[in-house]
């Protein structure tokens, strides 16, 4: 009785094995066809909040990629950081840590 179990155990683990070893080889194609538009994110704005209702976080995305103003407020709605990107680098510093740059 026990044999017969444990044979049933391992023919069921290596039918369900197969079958998730062969759906994680699917070729890029096959990838693209499953999750049509996964690779192309439009472009927009991330906006979150503090629980106060003050925002938290404005940041601009082309795609996966930060692109444009990011700007982080604490509670009270002070700005903590302001920066600039261009496809995922800082290329400008309004603030940093609370303080203005360049003043």
């Amino acid at each position: 009785m026990k044999m017969r179990m444990f044979f049933h155990l391992s023919r069921w683990l290596l039918v369900t094995g197969a079958i998730a070893f062969i759906a994680g080889c699917a070729s890029d194609d096959e990838a693209d066809q499953l999750s049509p538009g996964l690779e192309e994110i439009p472009a927009g704005d991330l906006v979150n909040y503090h629980p106060n209702g003050e925002k938290k976080l404005e940041e601009s995305y082309d795609g996966y990629v930060l692109h444009g103003w990011q700007t982080i407020w604490d509670e009270m709605g002070n700005i903590i950081h302001q920066r600039r990107y261009e496809q995922g680098k800082v290329v400008e510093i309004r603030y940093e840590d609370g303080k203005k740059v360049g003043d």
